[in-house]
């Protein structure tokens, strides 16, 4: 059986990183045994690094997510690392919506489509919690565990997306 994964953000920084990872050693996605992931789609505006694009298993895909993820195989695993961050997605709202609520929609809507439902791991940000007086962050110290009962307090566009 082969396993494939989609990373959207899959040429950027962390998506870089996690692309590296999951070519170099076997997953485990769910409760399948370890193994090696055989495709990876790295989706993004990007292309992705040429170390990355290099490996045979790896096929970029290259454009809006909104737009591709409804044409994407179906997928043992979906990463989502895709969005706009703080200061761009201030800067122009709409493309803020686009990607960042738009484009987590298309992922999740591509998921509720797979004949066998994907693992999905969304990846969010602190900005969600803005100013939040009880996180370590906060008040200059590391960042630490949040909590179910830590309420959101976005103070930006970015936040609430």
């Amino acid at each position: 059986m082969s396993t494939r994964v989609i990373v959207t953000g899959g040429a950027g920084f962390i998506g870089t990183l996690l692309a590296r990872r999951l070519l170099a050693k076997p997953v485990t996605i769910g409760d399948a045994r370890p193994a090696p992931v055989d495709e990876l789609l790295l989706v993004d505006l990007a292309a992705p690094p040429p170390d990355v694009a290099a490996d045979s298993r790896v096929r970029a895909v290259t454009g809006d997510l909104a737009d591709v993820m409804g044409e994407l195989e179906d997928a043992d695993a979906i990463f989502h690392l895709a969005g706009v961050v703080s200061g761009a997605a201030e800067a122009d709202f709409d493309l803020g919506l686009r990607v960042n609520v738009d484009g987590t929609r298309a992922v999740l809507e591509r998921a509720r489509r797979h004949r066998t439902p994907p693992v999905v791991v969304f990846s969010s940000s602190l900005a969600v919690f803005g100013k939040d007086p009880a996180l370590p962050a906060n008040t200059g110290g590391p960042v630490g565990p949040v909590g179910d009962d830590t309420l959101p307090r976005p103070q930006s566009s970015y936040g609430t997306h």
